[in-house]
């Protein structure tokens, strides 16, 4: 069995469903285990967003393995070589946009105690933000020291720029961003500005 599981959210009634079982196929031809939750849309896109840490925390307490996080709009293009080796190189494993802002639409979570604590107090926090802002906030913030991070390469988080064919992308995990298209679909409230309260 893998030491890791590929997990991935999408709301139902909308163009996610069809996002998610493409991730899911993408996973099984490469014979990548996966798990998709599906859950009711909040009826606002940041609120959706929010539901990532509570899946995630699901899916660390039922699994006996650590979990990678997706997101529905992605697709495994070929074998995440690198997955198979960070179970020994960190606790959480993700990329900064620019070297500023945490990407979330993938994340490699060590299933231990400190990352399970991490997962739990994510998905604890009710005001109302983008979930990688609030994720960002805890690991600069108190979790600073407590984690061992491993950068995760772009071509493990790679965004399909606009009008660009997604196909031509050339990533081992590369992202749709269909946020672009369905914060108008399902609504968006522009969120608090972020400003980031500790120095990495």
């Amino acid at each position: 069995m893998s030491n890791y599981v590929i997990v991935t959210g999408y709301t139902f009634d909308t163009d996610y469903v069809a996002a998610a079982n493409n991730l899911v196929q993408s996973c099984n031809r490469l014979n990548v285990p996966v798990l998709s939750y599906g859950y009711q849309s909040l009826g606002e896109w940041t609120k959706n967003t929010m539901v990532k840490s509570k899946i995630i925390l699901e899916a660390l307490t039922s699994q006996d393995r650590d979990v990678i996080w997706l997101d529905a709009d992605a697709e495994m293009k070929s074998y995440p070589l690198l997955f198979d080796k960070l179970a020994d190189q960190c606790d959480i494993s993700f990329r900064y946009h620019r070297g500023i802002e945490l990407l979330s639409g993938t994340l490699y979570l060590k299933n231990n105690e400190v990352v399970r604590n991490l997962v739990k107090e994510w998905s604890e926090v009710t005001e109302v933000n983008w979930d990688q802002r609030i994720l960002q906030e805890l690991i600069e913030g108190p979790y600073k020291n407590k984690l061992v991070i491993y950068p995760l390469p772009e071509e493990y988080v790679k965004i399909n720029p606009r009008d660009n064919e997604f196909k031509q992308l050339e990533c081992v995990i590369g992202h749709k961003q269909m946020s672009r298209q369905q914060r108008k679909t399902i609504g968006y409230e522009q969120p608090k500005k972020f400003k980031r309260l500790h120095k990495r």
